[in-house]
């Protein structure tokens, strides 16, 4: 079932809650749908498979659902961004009517990733300085916003300062919105 144009004229019907602007048709499969006529409630979510192009990111939409309930209006969207070679990232997102600004996504990967293939899969230009070569990260963290089309990756991690000397503990922020991409580099160096 193609429920774009449906959930737009339900999600937009009462207040204004907007798809993210350039989001694909939608088309569900193993549909759930909840109605009681008496309350208004509704409520129709499902798993999709398909591509969203968003900022240079390639996403996958896996789940769309929406719901109105006593006059409030909600959507959530999940989606899957693939850094060729490196991870996939699932991010979530979920919008009511009473929050202005576009949709917020948020993930992370819990897990090990180097430092040198991410920076190279975002920017192939980047000149990786020595000291993080072979570093890896703990933990990449990635938000982007759909009005700002601000893309943020925030990873931790730790590197080893000589084979017996201490350990700094490292962050790397890298910011893109369409046009620019912005890395910060900061650290804590701890001894003992």
């Amino acid at each position: 079932i193609n429920v774009t144009g449906l959930s737009q004229e339900l999600l937009q019907s009462t207040t204004a809650v907007s798809l993210p602007e350039g989001f694909p048709e939608v088309e569900l499969r193993n549909i759930l749908f909840t109605a009681a006529p008496k309350s208004g409630y509704v409520r129709v979510s499902g798993q999709t498979s398909v591509k969203w192009g968003f900022n240079g990111l390639n996403l996958n939409v896996e789940h769309f659902g929406f719901e109105r309930s006593e006059g409030k209006i909600g959507a959530r969207i999940l989606v899957d961004l693939t850094i060729p070679d490196v991870v996939t990232i699932r991010l979530t997102a979920e919008k009511i009517a009473t929050t202005g600004g576009g949709w917020e996504f948020r993930g992370n990967t819990g897990q090990q990733i180097e430092i040198k293939k991410l920076i190279q899969a975002l920017d192939p230009k980047a000149v990786l300085p020595p000291a993080l070569e072979g570093v890896t990260v703990e933990n990449l963290a990635v938000s982007f916003n759909t009005n700002s089309k601000t893309v943020t990756f925030h990873c931790q991690g730790t590197i080893p300062l000589g084979a017996e000397g201490p350990m700094l503990a490292c962050t790397v922020d890298i910011a893109m919105d369409g046009t620019s991409k912005k890395a910060t580099l900061g650290g804590t160096l701890t001894v003992g």
